[in-house]
């Protein structure tokens, strides 16, 4: 008899858990889902940037993301700020300031298709766009989305690490790996 009541209780165990474990799809359609009308949004965030062979820096600033007009990074010291406006990009980086034409500039181009997919949860067609895998895991706090290049290049990104807060889905954190072994994570904060 208790050994009847034991399996009974396994058997309901296992099918709670099969109900309650999203997979990969589902949880990347829920990041989609709440970030399709996301409207602008402003945070604070800390940058480690980790130059494959060199010394890493850190950095601190705000972001400002807007679905229409694009995102702008204003790094409070030493004074950098990087803007994605539509087909341009600016950067101000150890006192110059450089303009891109994101038509014609490619590295520049994945750069901005990564941060705003990023932030607006198109996240399976920036996998598709970099040809890299994708998958996503539930966490206590996050779902981690990891993206991995499907094949080795001179430039871009080999590993793509999103994290999307459990309750909003809204992005919380960005890990960013070229294939040169640089690194540079983002931690975003309300």
């Amino acid at each position: 008899m208790k050994a009847k009541g034991l399996l009974t209780l396994i058997v309901l165990l296992g099918q709670f858990l099969t109900l309650n474990a999203q997979t990969s799809d589902q949880l990347l359609e829920n990041i989609e889902k709440a970030n399709a009308n996301l409207k602008t949004r402003s945070m604070n965030f800390s940058e480690l940037r980790e130059p494959a062979g060199k010394d890493s820096k850190q950095l601190s600033g705000t972001i400002t993301y807007d679905p229409n007009s694009g995102m702008v990074m204003n790094y409070t010291d030493p004074g950098e700020h990087f803007v994605i406006n539509g087909n341009t990009m600016t950067m101000k980086r150890e006192g110059m300031e450089l303009f891109f034409d994101l038509t014609k500039n490619k590295p520049m181009r994945t750069l901005s298709n990564m941060l705003m997919s990023s932030f607006n949860g198109q996240l399976r067609s920036l996998a598709s766009s970099n040809n890299a895998s994708i998958e996503a895991k539930k966490a206590k706090d996050y779902t981690e989305v990891t993206m991995k290049a499907l094949k080795k290049a001179v430039k871009g990104y080999s590993t793509i690490v999103l994290r999307y807060d459990a309750k909003s889905n809204q992005i919380i954190y960005m890990m960013l790996e070229e294939f040169d072994g640089t690194k540079t994570t983002y931690e975003l904060k309300k």
